[in-house]
């Protein structure tokens, strides 16, 4: 007859013994177990840690521990719910929808001059309109300082934003070092010729703000030309920047049209007046994308105070 010591007796007890908490959602275990910490039904759990309250967190609906303990939702420009362990969307702010388990930007118009997309609250730049309802390239609606104002948005590219572009003399002194060549303007850098046959989304814009504003603004009314030709090489030499209708040659005009070749720039909208085929010289009211496709650098214009585009673009 085989007997049971009082110890292996006590030791067969102890793995028997159940605990009986009965803190909110747990369940009875053996003591061995209850001494790790209650163990929870499915659907709660003891995310702070203290045995004593049990299991005390709806991970199916908390916030803060949806799904499990310490997973929290947020959703940006919204509020965040939690519906059986998955985090979701529970409101969103105004002029947002819930797109997934985030809230995107009610973005209206079509794109163009005319109506360009737009929202409301207005992003201060192209980057603001990641994620919203319509992502299309075109022209945007945003916030600049404290007015709105149209922009070219190059969402595809990385939303680039082009804000404006500029006519303005190459630098005081052409022969200095390199960086007034680039950047005479704050916030504003050249436009190598390359550029424009390299990067549609460079085109577009010149297209849209020169469309819209009937030419390109001059950064520095009155200034003197000695040279008609626009600025397009990388290095100090310059030439004659051409581009559309037999690519020959292209010239600053005044406003109404009439030449200004070597002389003060004192509007405050410069148009291009492009060379043509046949020894025409039509002023450019409109530019279409395929007018910019091919510049060419047409010759050596020697150095001076050419005119030169520039571009105000930020990412």
């Amino acid at each position: 007859m085989h007997r049971l010591t009082l110890s292996a007796i006590f030791v067969s007890l102890l793995a028997c013994y159940t605990s009986s908490d009965s803190s909110p959602g747990s369940q009875p275990v053996v003591l061995a177990s209850a001494l790790a910490g209650p163990k929870c039904k499915a659907g709660s759990a003891n995310c702070d840690g203290v045995s004593s309250n049990g299991c005390e967190t709806n991970i199916l609906t908390s916030t803060s521990n949806c799904g499990a303990c310490g997973n929290t939702c947020a959703v940006s420009h919204g509020s965040p719910a939690c519906v059986a362990g998955v985090c979701g969307v529970a409101a969103c702010d105004t002029g947002y929808v819930p797109s997934g388990d985030s809230c995107a930007l009610v973005v209206t118009g079509g794109g163009t001059a005319e109506n360009p997309y737009t929202a409301t609250p207005l992003p201060t730049s192209c980057d603001g309109y990641r994620g919203a309802s319509i992502t299309a390239d075109g022209a945007y609606m945003v916030q600049v300082q404290t007015d709105p104002a149209i922009v070219y948005c190059d969402m595809s590219g990385g939303a680039w934003t082009y804000e404006a572009f500029g006519f303005g003399p190459l630098a005081p002194h052409v022969a200095a070092l390199p960086s007034p060549l680039d950047a005479p303007f704050p916030g504003y850098e050249r436009v190598q010729i390359a550029e424009f046959s390299s990067s549609p989304a460079l085109r577009a814009a010149f297209v849209l703000h020169y469309d819209r504003l009937g030419g390109i603004p001059n950064l520095t009314q009155g200034w003197q030309s000695s040279n008609c030709c626009f600025a397009g090489a990388d290095q100090y030499s310059v030439y004659w920047y051409a581009f559309g209708e037999g690519n020959t040659w292209m010239f600053p005009v005044h406003a109404d049209g009439s030449a200004a070749c070597n002389q003060g720039y004192s509007d405050p909208v410069i148009k291009l007046q492009v060379g043509g085929p046949d020894n025409s010289y039509p002023t450019k009211t409109s530019l279409t994308q395929a007018d910019l496709a091919s510049p060419v650098l047409l010759r050596n214009c020697g150095l001076g105070d050419n005119p030169a585009i520039y571009v105000k673009k930020y990412q």
